[in-house]
């Protein structure tokens, strides 16, 4: 019996390792990807309209930060224990319930972002002329 435990422990052990391994080669190789992308794209605009495009690429990150509100880590979590104690049909509800809050804080920040573009264009052309 204990020897049987030790090998579901070794396979879940080995499993864990494989995953990291591949999401730390995932992570690498979109660093190596993010970078050399940044930099060809910094020859062919030139500083000035490479400013422009690092300004406009602050704003996306920034509103994700109000659409996630840690839902991810609390599906992962509730699924999980739900799931462990057998209660599938919670599972499905928990996972059903993040992702509708997720399109809703999504569609939200989208509605904002858009009807304050305008604004946002205008106060940095302003700037720029004075």
């Amino acid at each position: 019996m204990e020897k049987a435990n030790l090998s579901r422990i070794m396979k879940i052990a080995e499993a864990a390792v494989k995953g990291g391994v591949l999401i730390f080669t995932g992570n690498t190789s979109a660093t190596i990807i993010h970078a050399v992308a940044s930099i060809v794209i910094a020859r062919l605009l030139g500083p000035a309209d490479y400013g422009l495009y690092s300004i406009a690429l602050v704003i996306p990150p920034l509103t994700l930060v109000f659409t996630d509100f840690g839902v991810n880590p609390t599906i992962v979590k509730f699924s999980a224990q739900f799931r462990s104690e057998g209660r599938d049909r919670h599972v499905s509800n928990t996972i059903r319930a993040g992702l509708l809050f997720k399109l809703a804080t999504g569609l939200l920040m989208f509605s904002a972002s858009f009807l304050l573009a305008e604004f946002f264009c205008y106060s940095y052309t302003e700037e720029k002329r004075v």
